[in-house]
């Protein structure tokens, strides 16, 4: 009997801990968006790969801010349309940021590949 009743207190603890997070999820604020910021370079030429790597630095902040807005949410429970958990929703919010992040190196490898180029003396 006694690991009945430890059964029962441990599901008891384990009820007023999973409400108590789920009221404390409710109160932290969202993360604000930003606006990427806008990065250039003065002088640059069209086909510049620089040009092409801030192109693509500015997608990262976008993809990494997206990837916070997904996670959090997530965290938050992946709440429904009524406001209620939603385990389905929460799977596929945390798909959709694993699917951002490999963008996001998709992205950086693309970068390190425009990076690898020769610059003329007494240029940048």
């Amino acid at each position: 009997m006694l690991p009945d009743r430890m059964a029962h207190a441990w599901l008891a603890t384990l009820f007023v801990v999973g409400s108590t997070m789920t009221d404390v999820r409710a109160q932290v604020p969202k993360p604000e968006r930003e606006a990427p910021a806008k990065i250039g370079i003065a002088g640059a030429r069209a086909g510049d790969p620089h040009d092409e790597m801030l192109k693509l630095l500015g997608q990262v902040e976008v993809r990494l801010r997206e990837i916070d807005r997904l996670l959090f949410d997530a965290a938050a429970g992946g709440r429904n349309a009524r406001g209620q958990a939603d385990p389905a929703g929460m799977g596929e919010l945390l798909v959709r940021s694993r699917d951002r992040a490999q963008q996001v190196v998709r992205d950086f490898d693309r970068i390190l590949e425009l990076a690898d180029h020769e610059h003329e003396p007494g240029g940048s």
